[in-house]
């Protein structure tokens, strides 16, 4: 019986062995991940702000120009109407103008 009690506390010395030993694994996975990886990921956040801050003033810029893009279009598409009118108004008036003939002179 003392030599079965014997084996049970040597299988557990080794289960506990074991155990310590992938506890020591998961503090030094910690600890590279606190002193390295974190790091870096905190250092690609402030650069991804960067970015995005450049793309929110770049969308800024966009709308900005579409707006005086169709304030210009709309200025052009009168302009066009208003010559047309005129163009049409000085065609009647030369029309209805009578020409002398200057061939029997």
């Amino acid at each position: 019986q003392v030599k079965e009690v014997e084996e049970t506390i040597d299988e557990m010395l080794i289960r506990l062995d074991e155990f310590c030993g992938m506890t020591d694994v998961i503090r030094n996975d910690t600890s590279q991940l606190l002193d390295e990886t974190i790091p870096l990921i905190k250092a690609k956040v402030v650069e991804m702000n960067n970015i995005y801050a450049k793309v929110d003033k770049l969308e800024a810029f966009v709308k900005m120009v579409g707006r005086h893009v169709s304030f210009l279009e709309e200025q052009v598409l009168q302009v066009e109407r208003d010559h047309s009118s005129v163009s049409h108004a000085v065609r009647r008036i030369l029309q209805s103008v009578t020409i002398p003939s200057f061939k029997n002179v």
